[in-house]
């Protein structure tokens, strides 16, 4: 899962930046033109650049699977491309996760000749229990050049500018080497000592494999789903569209990815919670194939007529949630799931239903990080976490007013949630001042009732 994402002059986020804590399920609420899609974009441009880095590309990648941003300087804060974009994530990496051997079979600090190294640093990094893994990448649209930082428990333990990569001074100081050069495939995980002791091949081998939990979980677990949602179409054959980026960033992939999930190699989890999903949404025994005749086919049942139906016969608000559903269910668990207003199309009730969706999803081990313009699911939030089944808590949720300052900047305020999702700092976001204006024109005009 991914604990925080560090923004700096991307789009409308300026040089303050934008610090986020990220939670199994992260809500970004504002008014249109705060900068809530902008954050959304930040984490998947990181995703899609290490996806583009592990093909053997550098730079950064604004025309992707998940972000296309043209011409490039659009990326830059006030279109200045003089601007370095810096853009950071963090992530847990559980004990089981750290590479080996990160310690000695007692759980003392691994084999690293660092004697010198002072001790609390030391044991910072070699601590025995979770880490938090950093990395930032930071590239100039003017110089065209890169620069990535990669930390254990905020100690930087490796720099790259452009193909080549240093230690950090505190570390070549203790080593007694200059900056030690090494060679890479334009990525932490595949540092290649050039020059420098033998001493600290073990430290390069402890950042090529931290290294390669970042890529993995960047290029492998990052989804997004954006809100300018086009109909799924079916395809006339097993087209080579890559899964692995779930529905597509428009939901365009959506029926042949249920294909797959509904096809003899798909997951039987995943097919039970789309099948109970689809039918809270109105399509009932909702089902998905492919075969020579027709290609890919995603059929229904009208739960009152109790007709069977086509994807192209449903209506805009169900084509709409199925790529959602899609996303949240047909993505390995552990996925990180970016959703643009998952609410489109949707009847105020049917939005309460996708606040319970969201708690389902995320105890299916998924961690969603959603935009939204809805009162409803927020206001749902505390109906849903009281439920007696649900497995969402207060700690698991975190909600950000997005705004824009006088200085065009983008800031996100972190809102209070108690402990039972009770509005408490929510206020204005859960009631519209419009809301409230529009609820005092209509009881003055009803008068006084009896």
């Amino acid at each position: 899962m991914f604990t925080r994402l560090r923004v700096q002059n991307f789009r409308c986020i300026g040089p303050e930046g934008i610090d986020l804590e990220l939670k199994p399920l992260t809500i970004l609420v504002g008014e249109n033109g705060a900068g809530k899609s902008t954050l959304l974009q930040a984490l998947a441009l990181i995703a899609q650049t290490e996806l583009h880095a592990q093909q053997g590309a550098g730079g950064l990648r604004l025309d992707g699977p998940w972000v296309a941003l043209q011409p490039p300087d659009l990326a830059c804060h006030r279109r200045v491309p003089a601007t370095p974009i810096s853009l950071g994530v963090e992530i847990e990496v559980p004990e089981s996760e750290l590479p080996e051997p990160f310690w000695a079979a007692d759980h003392s600090p691994g084999p690293f000749d660092l004697d010198e190294m002072d001790p609390p640093t030391y044991r910072r990094l070699f601590a025995k229990g979770r880490h938090r893994l950093g990395y930032r990448f930071a590239y100039s649209l003017s110089g065209h050049e890169s620069f990535k930082e990669f930390a254990l428990e905020d100690i930087v333990i490796a720099k790259m500018l452009r193909d080549r990569a240093l230690l950090p001074h505190c570390l070549d100081a203790k080593l007694r080497a200059p900056h030690s050069s090494v060679v890479s495939a334009r990525a932490f995980d595949g540092l290649t000592l050039v020059a420098g002791p033998e001493k600290i091949r073990p430290w390069l081998e402890m950042v090529r494999s931290l290294g390669r939990c970042m890529a993995d979980r960047l290029a492998r677990s990052v989804r997004f789903l954006c809100a300018e949602r086009g109909v799924a179409v079916a395809r006339t054959s097993q087209a080579n569209a890559d899964l692995r980026l779930g529905p597509g960033r428009h939901g365009e992939h959506t029926i042949e990815l249920l294909a797959h999930t509904f096809g003899p190699d798909g997951e039987p989890k995943a097919q039970e919670r789309i099948g109970l999903w689809t039918e809270r949404f109105g399509m009932a025994r909702a089902r998905a194939g492919w075969s020579a005749q027709v290609g890919t086919t995603f059929t229904f049942n009208d739960p009152l007529l109790e007709v069977k139906l086509s994807h192209g016969t449903a209506g805009y608000g169900s084509t709409q949630i199925l790529a959602v559903i899609t996303l949240l269910f047909a993505s390995p668990p552990g996925s990180t799931l970016l959703v643009e207003e998952p609410e489109i199309s949707l009847h105020p009730n049917a939005q309460l239903e996708v606040v319970r969706m969201l708690a389902d999803a995320v105890g299916q081990g998924q961690q969603v990080i959603l935009t939204t313009h809805s009162s409803v699911i927020l206001m749902g939030l505390r109906r849903v976490m009281a439920g007696p089944e649900s497995a969402l808590r207060a700690a698991d949720v975190a909600v950000y007013e997005v705004r824009r300052e006088t200085s065009g900047g983008a800031v996100a305020n972190r809102l209070r949630l108690t402990e039972d999702a009770a509005p408490g700092g929510l206020g204005a976001v859960v009631r519209p001042e419009a809301e409230d204006e529009l609820w005092r024109d209509w009881y003055a005009a009803a008068g006084p009732t009896e």
